[in-house]
């Protein structure tokens, strides 16, 4: 049906028309960012499906960001990676970064509607359900591998949250660093930084990575036309915007065992006044620290049969430092604390046979225990307390997932999972794959599944007597998915995807206003349903690597039938890296096109950015300079704002730059 008919495929090449004629510079080391499509579709990914398959076998359309991309494009942060990815976009209230995938991205949602995770283990926490994608994600950039994103929903394999897509950071072994590295950076608005990592194999096979870092940055002064008056500073908060953060990570391998443990804690100037806070007051803040242990062995029993077990331990603790002026113009400030923490732990065992004939079977279980999940607000001084809720839970789970070859070019994947909760719904999540392969350049996969998310301990408990109502009676929301993807490889060097899909989300848990109160409350309260078409190429030269995308989507209230807030009708994208030859230098280009979004009140302009990295690795060995250009012709654009927030749409940076040096002994 398709072998004559491909407009796709015209239009995909010809977004990858600009790019440049191959340099005859040196390539960099033969890795995931170098080789050829041919060999980076036979790469092994997991994100999919908890197993081992190569990209082209996955039920889904994966997309793999390499250490090399992170580091030629000067990524910064989790959240920047993920706006080149093809149909993700971010928006920044000032405080967080929040993801947005095919057309849904809620502001304020805390990133819920998207797993991540790193190596596999889940990130989200189990109060607010977040995923911190920020600087405050607990993983330095420069220690990732890779980055799968899948998209479409992931509940079959990995239950609660895998609504629209499933992000897995990997990271880097003791032998990608081999020894010594030392980095530091500078740049606009006071940011500074370092990173110290070894990698060391000993003897015995021990391999051993240990990382630290710490950023800092005074952000900017920022001035917000809704507080332009003398009573509050005629709109400017100053020194408001700055950024701490700290992280250490370990990671020790021997054979089949891996220990792997990080910290990280990020302090966030709050410059917004959000949450009807006093104006400009210094020591508005929120505190974000998260950690991690896990103990995985992964043992091959024989060539056809795989073992693999994990246990882990995580805490997350967050505090807001919220100050309010209760009888102006009356100078005195009260602070009120918001804490919430997390304690869990759990374990994850499941076996992969493989059979004959191209089946592999997995089936597994875990079990989590929410030891803690409290949340705490009060008033300092005075002190007097407004929320002490403390709510430990448990859930476990099984799934079954298989992958098998049904005839010579057709295929099937198959997943299903049931989760089963102390304090909410049980839950079975079940997801399809056909994928049809009639050569190896050509695959078609059709796919249809569904996933959900509960209702976590903040929409249902959280409640304060002037701001918040609870809600323990919200139902978890779920997403019912279909799609079809089309991937051919032209060659060794260029990669084609198309994708269409179509979503309808029910019982959308949304923070509204209580007619009786006045109050804020979480309900279930609205019916979304969403199509949509991704366009994409990936082109790998001898030392170039460009990569474009186009998503067109619409994602409508049911009821209403209005565009959904923070929803951008259109997403384009071009990433491209490539040497100057016989310079040393090698330059690479982010551009980024989002279309106008609504926001609560009215709308945001569509803008586009671009972003410039110049890296230079010939000045002596071991030693990289790199130059980072950030919204490099200065535009002015703003990110829709959410219900806690007086401003409507909230302004982003201008142009910065970053200076980094970098050193491997």
């Amino acid at each position: 049906m398709f072998e004559n008919y491909r407009p796709w495929r015209l239009l995909a090449l010809a977004a990858l028309a600009g790019g440049p004629a191959v340099s005859a510079a040196a390539d960099h080391p033969q890795d995931l960012a170098s080789i050829p499509i041919e060999r980076l579709l036979d790469v092994e990914i997991e994100g999919a499906s908890k197993f081992p398959q190569k990209i082209a076998a996955a039920p889904s359309a994966v997309t793999v960001v390499t250490s090399d991309d992170i580091r030629d494009h000067g990524y910064r942060s989790l959240a920047d990676i993920l706006r080149s990815v093809p149909g993700l976009y971010v928006s920044n209230d000032r405080n967080y970064e929040y993801l947005g995938a095919r057309g849904f991205g809620r502001p304020g949602d805390y990133n819920t509607r998207v797993l991540v995770l790193i190596d596999g283990h889940r990130i989200n926490d189990p109060l607010y359900d977040g995923a911190l994608i920020d600087r405050s994600f607990p993983l330095h950039v420069d220690l990732i591998e890779r980055i799968e994103f899948v998209p479409g929903p992931g509940s079959a394999v990995y239950g609660s949250n895998a609504l629209l897509g499933v992000v897995n950071v990997v990271t880097r072994q003791a032998r990608d660093i081999n020894g010594a590295e030392l980095a530091a950076a500078a740049g606009s608005l006071g940011a500074r930084g370092a990173r110290a990592s070894l990698g060391h194999r000993a003897g015995s096979g021990l391999d051993i990575l240990l990382s630290t870092s710490q950023d800092r940055s005074d952000g900017a002064n920022l001035f917000f036309p809704e507080f332009a008056s003398p009573a509050t500073n005629n709109g400017w908060a100053m020194g408001l915007d700055f950024e701490n953060r700290r992280d250490l990570f370990f990671k020790a391998t021997k054979g089949s065992v891996t220990l792997t443990a990080g910290y990280a804690e990020r302090e966030k100037g709050i410059p917004t006044a959000s949450y009807a806070q006093a104006f400009n007051a210094p020591g508005s803040r929120t505190i974000d620290a998260q950690s991690f242990v896990t103990l995985q062995i992964d043992h091959a029993v024989n060539n056809e049969r795989r073992l693999r077990a994990r246990l882990y331990q995580d805490r997350y603790d967050y505090q807001g430092d919220y100050l309010y002026r209760f009888a102006p113009p009356d100078p005195t400030l009260t602070l009120n604390r918001d804490l919430a923490e997390a304690r869990w732990w759990g374990a994850e065992l499941n076996l992969i046979e493989r059979f004959g004939g191209g089946h592999t079977l997995m089936f597994g279980g875990e079990y989590q225990r929410d030891t803690r999940r409290d949340q705490l607000n009060y008033d300092l001084a005075p002190y007097v307390s407004y929320l002490d809720d403390r709510r430990p839970s448990h859930h476990w789970a099984v799934y079954v997932q298989s992958e098998a070859i049904l005839a010579a070019e057709l295929s099937a994947s198959l997943g299903v999972r049931h989760d089963a909760y102390a304090d909410s719904d049980n839950t079975t999540s079940p997801r399809l794959a056909l994928i049809y392969r009639p050569r190896t350049d050509w695959v078609v996969k059709a796919i249809h599944g569904s996933a959900y998310r509960v209702a976590n301990v903040y929409e249902r408990y959280y409640a304060l007597a002037f701001t918040n109502l609870p809600n323990p009676s919200l139902q978890p929301e779920r997403i019912r998915t279909s799609e079809l993807v089309v991937e051919e490889r032209i060659g060794d060097r260029i990669r084609l995807t198309g994708t269409v899909y179509q979503y309808q989300m029910r019982d959308l848990i949304g923070l509204t206003t209580d007619a009786g109160s006045g109050l804020l409350v979480f309900r279930n309260v609205d019916r979304v349903e969403a199509r949509g078409a991704e366009l994409g190429g990936e082109w790998r030269g001898n030392s170039v690597r460009a990569r474009a995308s186009l998503s067109v989507q619409a994602a409508r209230d049911e009821t209403t039938g209005q565009i959904l807030t923070n929803a951008p009708r259109q997403l384009a994208k071009l990433n491209l890296s490539s040497p100057f030859a016989a310079t040393g230098l090698r330059a690479a280009i982010d551009l980024q096109y989002v279309s106008r979004r609504r926001t609560l009140v009215a709308e945001t302009g569509s803008y586009a950015l671009a972003n410039l990295t110049l890296t230079h690795a010939g000045l002596a060995k071991g030693i990289e300079l790199s130059l980072s250009a950030y919204n490099l012709f200065d535009k002015a654009y703003s990110d829709p704002g959410s219900a806690e927030h007086l401003q409507d749409a909230i302004a982003q940076d201008g142009r910065s730059l970053r200076f980094k040096l970098s050193a491997r002994f």
